[in-house]
């Protein structure tokens, strides 16, 4: 195989970092890249100044709004607290006061000038308490409460602040075990409290409420009444809005619906004969004259009202087409009840209706919270980036982007992504691209201007990580498919084969346990590797059984399997030197009670295997931050991401300073995927670019000589006093270390000498640091000096 040297140089028009042998690329020198829409957790406005409005994403950002949601920009959120924030409440006068939740951190932070400067209240994070709501009185503008859920005393507690969130009291709130799931305040001042009867947790499921207990308080928080005029034994109350006297309640249980009370809680009254289909994605508000209320569930957008001497009507439809969103929140414009804002927090972001509900519009420029869940850059340059239910296309090296595919809000169907894969046809005269998700494959065969569904898994499963292609014979490529519902090994017919160029897709004759990675030898496309195993994505990444490394030969006539290695693993990310196809990598879970975890590296096909050096003295260790996102190898440079950012070494295995960090989350956020090609890091908080124009350039290695002398049967014998001579010839005057490394890439032996720019030589007596005898093996030489950057091998055999 192909030699590579040691080091290697990033040229950067910005900024050169060293690393080890090498340059990798600053965190400083990623920019974000501009695609609108993604996750909105919470929206809120200024009730004097409604053209003020705020949105949220706990992983993305805090961004504002000063012209009613038409535009958008970023608040200093996450500069300043390393998190973006999914709840937060708006002082209703002072447009610029906010309180907010940094969900990343589980801080309580407050800005007065309109997300520019925070400054943060410990009580929160020194309590352990998960926030669930803030909100300010419309009664006593600078009064705010917080319900939050204390997991150290499981309990549910609510705390007032006369001070617009300066300093916060604790009120006689008892919850009696229970946690809280909401808390809204009307304009008397009176504040209601949802709790429900479950374990008291940092994340409640609405699954979990299946019985609860509705509170008020009319003095501030002193005393609490538990509201008996509602019978909630067989259902949890778990949204609450209040309007002009009006307070309702959404319920989910055995029988989900909206109760409402216009007495403060004396009576409370259903408000549809028929079962709301409440469920995540449902929201609701309470209309300005209290006779109203706006709700969206899977059926629509729709809109119960109250007639004196008749009561509440069942919802009627409104909204012309079905929308089929995430709907996190819905507000109602204080001044014009006509304007009616909806968050979505799966894809869109937000949306806007001028006539109180009927039509929807997108609105999200400058809402860049857009995540990535894959990307991949194809032969004529165009990257595809693959949101949860979009994909994205550029044609100018990141410059500008289309949206090439993306479901219709309006449609009432979403194709799903989250956990899907985007791949490209190698064949340079096409521009087929490949979008997997929700158990189908689509196919674009003009660059995504059309799409078509090629596959059907018959089964409810996700695809697994990669789409691949032969680079050979360009009208073959593969998907695999996994079980995420599997609660034991299976058996499988989980990979798919096209001879088409995907046209048509049939099962590969082999099977196998889940597919959770999947990878193609450049040097030998019939070679495909795969990691097995069951994976439970959605319990932490939870292992449930155990495969390993496979390698599967398909030579067009037959298929065979044989297992690689890395036993007891769950390889869940595969990737293999384009250079070097003997070099392969491969993030693991060790067993079955590990999450995500290390990368390993084999430099002999697969036959050994060792975990990846890293610097455990390194604040940013990167098996600390749930394991890799994903892998990626260009030029001898590893780039490695996780939720703790993205890391970076030369020839890894072969230096021992371990990962260079080169971007943290708190500058891109959890980092999904990486790009090559152009450097491009997919995070949930959006697509991120490397600044600089990267280019790796060899060092020279013409100016030094460099030859490495055995014995006398072209090996080092040590057992007969044989030693290797290692000559070197500097273009100049210095100092010369030479080193010598095992072929997996542990550092043995390293020594160095003052030289005067004449041929010299270092002498090995094939021993360790310890001056113990090495085994009998192949040895990676390595020798820098001035003009001198080169690598060589030597065999030792007693």
């Amino acid at each position: 195989m192909k030699s590579k040297p040691i080091g290697y140089l990033l040229i950067s028009a910005v900024i050169l970092l060293f690393l080890s042998a090498g340059y990798v690329p600053a965190a400083e020198n990623f920019d974000k890249v501009s695609i609108y829409g993604g996750e909105v957790e919470h929206i809120a406005l200024c009730h004097d100044k409604p053209e003020v409005m705020y949105a949220g994403a706990s992983h993305g950002n805090l961004w504002i709004s000063k012209n009613s949601g038409k535009t958008w920009s970023t608040t200093k959120m996450r500069d300043a607290n390393t998190s973006g924030s999914g709840m937060f409440a708006v002082h209703p006068e002072k447009p610029g006061t906010i309180v907010a939740f940094a969900s990343e951190n589980g801080r309580l932070v407050r800005s007065t000038d309109y997300g520019e400067t925070w400054t943060e209240n410990e009580f929160l994070y020194e309590n352990n308490i998960s926030i669930v709501k803030l909100e300010f009185s419309p009664d006593d503008p600078d009064t705010v409460y917080l319900l939050g859920n204390n997991t150290s005393e499981d309990e549910a507690e609510v705390y007032i602040s006369k001070n617009s969130g300066k300093t916060w009291s604790k009120t006689d709130f008892d919850s009696d075990g229970n946690p809280g799931m909401d808390l809204c305040v009307d304009e008397d001042g009176n504040v209601f409290v949802a709790v429900i009867d479950a374990e008291v947790e940092t994340f409640l499921s609405w699954d979990e409420a299946g019985s609860g207990t509705l509170f008020m308080s009319d003095d501030e928080g002193d005393s609490w009444e538990e509201l008996d005029s509602v019978d909630l034994s067989a259902n949890g109350p778990i949204l609450l809005h209040s309007c002009n006297g009006t307070t309702a309640v959404a319920v989910h249980g055995d029988d989900p619906n909206i109760w409402v009370t216009m007495d403060e809680g004396d009576s409370f009254t259903a408000i549809s004969a028929a079962t709301l289909d409440i469920q995540t994605g449902f929201e609701f508000a309470v209309g300005l004259d209290g006779e109203s209320v706006l709700l969206n569930d899977f059926n629509g957008i729709q809109r119960s009202t109250y007639a004196a001497g008749t009561g509440w009507a069942d919802p009627v439809v409104i909204s012309t087409t079905e929308y089929r969103i995430d709907t996190s929140e819905i507000l109602i414009n204080p001044e014009d009840e006509d304007d009616i804002y909806m968050s979505d927090g799966y894809e869109h972001a937000f949306f806007i209706s001028t006539d109180g509900g009927e039509d929807w519009e997108i609105s999200n420029e400058g809402l860049d919270g857009f995540q990535v869940q894959d990307g991949v850059k194809n032969k004529k340059g165009y990257i595809y980036v693959l949101g949860r239910a979009s994909i994205f296309k550029s044609e100018d090296n990141g410059k500008s982007w289309d949206k090439v595919y993306g479901y219709n809000p309006g449609s009432g169907t979403v194709s799903g992504f989250d956990g899907g894969a985007i791949g490209v046809c190698e064949d340079t005269s096409k521009d087929y691209v490949f979008a997997a998700g929700d158990s189908k494959l689509w196919k674009s065969s003009d660059g995504g201007a059309t799409w078509d569904t090629v596959l059907e898994y018959p089964h409810d499963y996700l695809p697994a990580q990669d789409i691949v292609f032969n680079p050979e014979d360009k009208e073959i490529g593969y998907i695999a498919f996994n079980d995420v519902q599997a609660d034991d090994e299976t058996s499988e017919k989980y990979i798919y084969k096209t001879e088409d160029c995907g046209e048509t897709w049939e099962p590969l004759n082999i099977k196998t346990m889940g597919v959770q990675a999947l990878a193609m030898d450049p040097s030998d496309p019939e070679v495909l590797y795969v990691g097995l195993g069951e994976v439970n994505p959605w319990d932490n990444g939870k292992a449930i059984a155990l495969g390993g490394l496979y390698r599967i030969k398909d030579t067009g006539s037959s298929v065979s399997i044989s297992k690689v290695g890395l036993n007891k693993t769950i390889p869940y990310c595969i990737t293999v030197d384009p250079d070097d196809s003997d070099i392969l990598y491969a993030a693991c879970i060790e067993s079955l009670s590990d999450i995500y975890g290390p990368v390993f590296v084999s430099r002999d096909g697969g036959a050994t295997w060792d975990e990846v050096a890293t610097d455990e003295s390194n604040e940013s260790y990167p098996w600390n931050n749930g394991g890799a996102g994903d892998i990626k190898v260009t030029d001898s440079v590893l780039y490695f991401s996780n939720m703790g950012g993205v890391f970076a070494c030369i020839n890894a295995g072969l230096d021992t300073e371990g990962y260079q960090n080169v971007a943290t989350n708190a500058e891109v956020g959890g980092v999904q995927c990486l790009i090559k090609g152009s450097l491009y890091a997919g995070t949930d908080t959006g697509l991120w670019k490397y600044s600089g124009d990267l280019k790796f350039i060899e060092l020279d290695t013409d100016s030094g000589q460099v030859k490495v002398q055995g014995g006398e049967n072209g090996y080092v014998n040590p057992s007969k006093g044989e030693v290797a001579r290692v000559y070197f010839n500097a273009k100049k005057s210095g100092k010369v270390t030479v080193r010598v490394f095992t072929k997996k890439g542990q550092l043995v032996w390293e020594d160095s000498k003052n030289t005067s720019g004449e041929e010299d030589y270092v002498e090995w007596a094939c021993k360790n640091a310890e001056d113990h005898v090495v085994a009998s093996g192949i040895y990676i030489v390595n020798i820098d000096g001035p003009g001198i950057s080169e690598s060589s091998k030597i065999a030792v055999l007693k």
